[in-house]
């Protein structure tokens, strides 16, 4: 009787306690629908917290975030046999305190995410210094010219495999090192204080079959990096991760800042990785000039090896698809579940809009607008 009595007890303290979690989950789940709040709240409450645990988590080598999923599986696996285990053997209550255990887990897991970082879905939008004067065609052809320029130098510098990959002449660390010195120019506290380190992920070659390349935990405050995606992509894809560990959770903003820190930046290897992303969207401009030759002129002076390693990564990632559409799935369900309606497609730039019948851009693009915004600077 004693027994049976300190089961029930034991799980009126859980449901208590569950209920307790779940209703602060709902109080919060209102508060994140007013903007201002969510702007506050990243800026103070969200930004500490990531402050501290990026601090904490920093000196681990390996990623805690695979570490807890992987200790979730096994707990979830081990616990799901006791549960059906329990009620075979007729031991009701011990089953029913086993489902409360889990639920208590699973939704305090949901509040850290909660209170570490899903507020940033829903804050104001991010502002960083780009190009807002007149949009000049006259000028398209030299804005092209000159990142053209650029970007065939860098590639003269580089090495790459025969398969068309460039080789990277950084390790992950030493691009975590560099990606820190880069958000300390940004003219803006908030994003410029304490920038944690990149963690190679163990489990990349999963990642790497969901066609992820990275993946940042708010509740661990960790940046983590696939780190068998192409060596291209991972200068800015760990820009686009730390961004995150800013309090810059929309993925459209992400990659602003990722396309913004590494365009800007003096090392060539990250501007590299800019161009890799971007290049395209300035290169659009120049079928807008008034001359129809202009696009087709600058495109065949882009080097051989860019377009190779450019190919090499579209096939790379097409050959290691096996899970690529319960990786998006995943990733769609978890962008609208916080508010952004448009999911996966969140990712990148915006339009650049265009008058067709005129021939005619009437507004660049967030990434055109960075392109721009360095030229003019640098006239």
């Amino acid at each position: 009787m004693l027994g049976i009595f300190k089961r029930q007890k034991a799980i009126i303290i859980k449901t208590i306690v569950l209920i307790f979690i779940v209703a602060l989950i709902i109080v919060l789940q209102v508060l994140k629908q007013d903007k201002n709040f969510c702007e506050q709240y990243s800026r103070t409450v969200q930004r500490g917290y990531l402050f501290v645990a990026g601090h904490i988590t920093e000196h681990f080598p390996f990623s805690l975030m695979e570490v807890l999923f992987i200790f979730l599986i096994i707990f979830g696996i081990v616990d799901l046999v006791l549960i059906i285990k329990s009620f075979v053997l007729l031991k009701v209550f011990k089953g029913i305190s086993k489902i409360l255990t889990v639920g208590l887990i699973v939704s305090s897991i949901f509040l850290l995410t909660t209170v570490s970082f899903t507020f940033g879905y829903n804050r104001q939008a991010l502002e960083i210094d780009t190009y807002d004067g007149e949009i000049k065609k006259e000028d398209f052809k030299s804005i092209v010219q000159y990142f053209l320029d650029d970007y065939n130098d860098i590639s003269s510098r580089l090495e790459y495999k025969d398969n068309g990959e460039v080789i990277s002449p950084y390790d992950l660390n030493q691009i975590s090192k560099l990606l820190k010195e880069e958000y300390k120019k940004l003219d803006n506290p908030y994003l410029m204080s304490y920038t944690t380190s990149l963690k190679p992920m163990m489990s990349s070659f999963l990642y790497r079959e969901l066609n992820i390349t990275g993946v940042t935990f708010g509740v661990t405050g960790e940046a983590n990096i696939n780190v068998l995606a192409t060596a291209a992509e991972i200068p800015f894809v760990g820009a686009h991760e730390l961004a995150h560990t800013k309090g810059i959770f929309k993925e459209e903003e992400a990659d602003l800042l990722a396309a913004y820190i590494t365009l800007n930046s003096d090392d060539y290897f990250l501007r590299y990785s800019g161009y890799m992303f971007s290049f395209n969207r300035i290169m659009s401009i120049a079928s807008y000039t008034g001359n129809s030759e202009d696009y087709s002129e600058l495109y065949s002076a882009l080097d051989n090896k860019i377009k190779l390693n450019s190919s090499y990564i579209n096939k790379y990632w097409k050959d290691h698809d096996l899970l690529s559409k319960i990786g998006d799935w995943i990733n769609d369900l978890y962008l609208k579940n916080n508010g952004i309606q448009e999911g996966i497609q969140n990712y990148g730039d915006t339009p650049t809009r265009i008058d067709e019948e005129e021939r005619v851009i009437t507004a660049l693009s967030n990434y055109q607008k960075i392109y721009f915004k360095i030229y003019y600077d640098n006239l």
